[in-house]
């Protein structure tokens, strides 16, 4: 529990904190930097609870950590798993009670809403916007199901600028962020060349 005069720190507790917006702005931004530092945390985050971390991760502008958060996802691929594990792997548990555990896939969901940056504006995801974050990638190749047609990323990034394909299906308004700029997509497939000094869209 947390209190005063309590010198362990909950990393749970804290995010939920963020995300409850009981901390905002700066201040939260500077927790979830605290809160991403490598240390043996009470009330450390176990495979289920990365979905409030992902979310915590999102909301406070540090998507760019996302994929330093995969190493025990790596761990599972490293040991020939083609499914999720139920708890840690370096947390010591060898005997895992199931390795198909749908708690654990929450990075099946995070590719597309933090990497490839696609969130939906309006009910039914009609009007969505793209803001890729990449992290340490220099290239985000992905296809993202839709009711209405697939959208479709082939992006790379050099330094600060933003290169590559996007395809928007028919009938959805899109909107691509990057570095502060934003457009609006048209529907079908686009030539997309924006960076942090000039606005460069292929029409």
């Amino acid at each position: 529990m947390e209190a005063p005069q309590n010198t362990q720190v909950s990393q749970i507790t804290n995010l939920l904190a963020i995300l409850s917006e009981a901390v905002t702005g700066n201040d939260a931004r500077l927790l979830m930097k605290k809160l991403l530092e490598p240390k043996d945390w009470f009330g450390q985050v176990d495979l289920f609870l990365h979905l409030y971390l992902f979310e915590a991760m999102d909301k406070t502008g540090l998507q760019d950590h996302f994929l330093s958060e995969l190493t025990e996802w790596q761990l599972m691929k490293d040991r020939g798993m083609t499914t999720f594990a139920e708890v840690p792997l370096e947390w010591g548990e060898e005997n895992q009670r199931s390795e198909c555990h749908p708690w654990s896939s929450s990075p099946a969901y995070f590719f597309f809403r933090i990497v490839c940056g696609i969130k939906p504006l309006v009910p039914g995801h009609k009007k969505v916007e793209i803001a890729p974050a990449f992290g340490e990638l220099k290239k985000i190749k992905a296809v993202y199901p839709h009711p209405l047609g697939n959208i479709e990323l082939d992006l790379y990034r050099e330094k600060s600028a933003l290169k590559g394909e996007i395809s928007v299906p028919k009938g959805m308004d899109a909107i691509l962020k990057w570095n502060g700029k934003e457009i609006e997509l048209k529907t079908g497939k686009q030539e997309i060349s924006l960076s942090l000094n000039r606005r460069n869209y292929d029409e």
